[in-house]
């Protein structure tokens, strides 16, 4: 299905801060991701149009002309997707879903080369997601934080574009579905809030230096699919988001007007105003040339500029209609593109917001920012400075990651953080382990409820694998099964539980015994 209709209109001048009409895509479009381009055009990809499955399809904007044209598809149907734009101009697109039902994931990641028009695949990323973050680093790689596979709690993994591969980070042990993610001036990363049956207030902050997460400061008022952009000052806006239910206790995710701002320098959060709309779900965050940041969608045709240097919101022009899940990228010339996010409307906007003198940073660092649960434009478009070229991956510590077995430790490992509530937890003793010792490395991929089992599949890497596969609620043992798989193999294990599985989503463990490994799963029949 094309994105884009055969014609259309060139606009006059967009004036400052009035969203100005900027082409028509084909029919009305939301949860794609949107870049921007090199040469100030930018990439729509993928999305819903509410026929149920997911787009290949995208589409090609032209800032000079005010137009879309078709560009080559997606090699997988893509919807809540995180783009990227690279230092060298070519677009990741990465995660996402092919239907909306959190199960029938897209696989893996691809890249488009704006030069050729051509999408390639982009190695082969350890696990699916959606609901995550992708943030390019100083260096050049692409950070994916949080999301899920199939309910289960995503690790972070990193992405090399000189080599093509991914590899997973020191653990992110905490649940982050939707978070609030954003690379600070030190080249650092905060991930807050966030959640998957509630929302929550905690963060971290990953180190590409050290390989590590660390807790800091949690948030104020928790939150999930809240937005994120560092300022000028280096401090970061966390604005919107909304909570799972109401203050009835009804699920009707209530969307936030509120907004905080963390300094790293203090590790603390402070109270910014309120904006005078709430952003809920689908809201995007664009940090402008200036430093100061611009919030739009999330249910809403309000926009709003925030000012680091005044502490103040300024309500901008408001769009044509109200997007929820809308995307939205900054272009070269500093005007900011949104399109999709409503079910009436065809049309892109355009604003050209009036700001302060240029930051630094900002003039050449495009950051947005959105709910990545509905309208996954988030990108941060790095362009690493001579002193910080790409480089292999840095080794990370010997940690249990969920999923994830590194059955010996590689290299000094140092002193460990702090760590919070783990999603990974040791294997009880009782647990029966196999005979055969396992001298490779298990990844469960994903999970299932096929009747009255449940089908878990695990790929062996770097040599023959053997063990033991639990299935527990709590501390009861439901169903156990020993395996074997060759390098390179991915084998599905089929667990009866002794019990019938609850109607509602609940918790339970999957363990892998004799790699010490606990992931936690939501499971219904």
């Amino acid at each position: 299905m094309a994105l884009v209709v055969p014609a259309a209109t060139a606009h006059a001048q967009t004036p400052d801060n009035v969203w100005a009409p900027a082409g028509q895509i084909a029919e009305p479009l939301e949860r794609a991701a949107l870049a921007a381009l090199p040469n100030g055009d930018a990439l729509l990809i993928g999305g819903w149009t509410g026929t149920g499955a997911a787009l290949t399809a995208a589409a090609r904007y032209d800032a000079a002309t005010k137009t879309w044209s078709a560009a080559h598809g997606l090699q997988d149907r893509r919807a809540t997707a995180t783009a990227v734009t690279l230092p060298d101009g070519r677009v990741l697109v990465s995660g996402g879903e092919r239907l909306h039902d959190g199960y029938y994931l897209s696989q893996g990641g691809e890249v488009f080369d704006p030069a050729t028009g051509d999408w390639s695949a982009a190695g082969s990323p350890l696990q699916t997601r959606v609901g995550h973050r992708s943030v390019v680093l100083a260096d050049g790689r692409v950070l994916a934080v949080g999301g899920a596979i199939n309910f289960i709690n995503a690790m972070a993994e990193t992405w090399n574009p000189v080599t093509n591969t991914w590899r997973v980070t020191g653990p992110s042990l905490r649940y982050r579905q939707y978070p609030a993610v954003a690379r600070l001036k030190d080249g650092r990363v905060l991930a807050a809030g966030g959640g998957f049956t509630r929302e929550v207030a905690n963060a971290d902050i990953y180190s590409p230096k050290t390989n590590r997460w660390t807790p800091v400061a949690d948030m104020r008022v928790p939150r999930v699919g809240a937005t994120a952009v560092t300022l000028s000052d280096g401090r970061v806006l966390v604005s919107g988001g909304f909570h799972y239910r109401d203050a009835a206790g009804a699920l009707t995710h209530p969307a936030l007007d509120s907004a905080e701002i963390y300094d790293p320098a203090t590790n603390t959060w402070s109270d910014a105003p309120d904006m005078a709309a709430a952003h809920g779900e689908g809201s995007v965050s664009v940090r402008l040339t200036d430093g100061s940041a611009l919030v739009l969608g999330g249910g809403t045709a309000v926009t709003e500029r925030f000012d680091p240097a005044t502490n103040t919101w300024t309500t901008l022009g408001s769009l044509s209609v109200a997007r929820g899940d809308v995307s939205a990228a900054r272009l070269s010339d500093g005007s900011v593109l949104a399109v999709g996010g409503s079910d009436s409307s065809r049309w892109a906007e355009r604003l050209v917001p009036t700001v302060g003198p240029p930051d630094p940073e900002s003039s050449s660092d495009a950051e947005v920012s959105s709910d990545a649960s509905w309208s996954p434009a988030e990108a941060t478009y790095g362009h690493p400075s001579p002193e910080t070229p790409v480089d292999p991956e840095p080794t990370p510590d010997a940690v249990t990651v969920p999923g994830i077995v590194t059955p010996e430790p590689i290299g000094d490992p140092g002193p460990a953080p702090q760590e919070p509530a783990a999603v990974v937890a040791p294997v009880p003793t009782a647990t029966p382990t196999p005979t055969k010792t396992s001298a490779g490395r298990l990844t469960i991929r994903s999970q299932r409820v096929k009747g009255t089992a449940v089908v878990v599949t695990a790929r062996c890497t770097g040599g023959p694998c053997a063990d033991r596969l639990t299935l527990r609620r709590g501390k009861t043992m439901l169903a156990s099964k020993a395996f074997n798989a060759r390098a390179g193999q991915t084998v599905a294990v089929r667990l009866k539980p002794r019990t019938r599985l609850p109607r509602r989503a609940t918790s339970f463990k999957l363990e892998l015994a004799s790699q010490k490994v606990s992931v936690r799963a939501l499971l219904k029949r």
